[in-house]
């Protein structure tokens, strides 16, 4: 099972989907999660493209969250009750921060790797939670440093099926 580092993992970086209990998480920062995952997959990333302020503000409320210890991992995590509150799967770790809908709508389940972060990245769009549509934000990448790794450049998603989208 593929595993997102920057968005939570467990410390092993080993996903056992089945696994009964969560386990301590691990928040990675860019370059360690992009030399794990280079290593072993293809990453794509969908953008750049400018959010909301409530939209910014919700993930700089997750981050500490998530590198606090105080959310727990596993591959198949809760999607209701009060274990949903502290037990989160990578894609649950980004997409929580969505304040319309909850994690029925991002069932990992159904969506994971590049299908999960095009139907989160579709979701916020769709919805509103980006602005300035017609902006060049591609100076991002230089400045993050993306364009020394050999990802996948996509434009920010149009469709609901992210092949649609290539």
């Amino acid at each position: 099972m593929k595993c997102s580092p920057s968005a939570g993992c467990p410390p092993n970086l080993k996903v056992r989907a089945l696994r009964l209990r969560a386990q301590q998480g691990v928040n990675l920062d860019l370059e360690a999660t992009l030399a794990y995952v280079l290593q072993r997959e293809r990453v794509s990333k969908w953008g750049p493209f400018e959010i909301t302020q409530t939209l910014y503000d919700r993930a700089l409320e997750r981050k500490p969250e998530l590198e606090s210890g105080a959310v727990k991992y596993k591959a198949i995590d809760p999607n209701f009750g009060p274990r949903a509150r502290y037990v989160s799967d990578c894609i649950h770790g980004i997409s929580d921060i969505d304040p319309d809908y909850g994690r029925f709508r991002y069932r990992e389940t159904r969506r994971f790797g590049e299908a999960a972060t095009h139907w989160i990245a579709y979701q916020f769009i769709s919805r509103g939670q980006r602005i300035n549509l017609e902006e060049n934000l591609d100076w991002i990448n230089h400045q993050l440093g993306l364009d020394n790794y050999p990802i996948v450049h996509r434009p920010p998603p149009e469709h609901r099926i992210w092949l649609l989208d290539r």
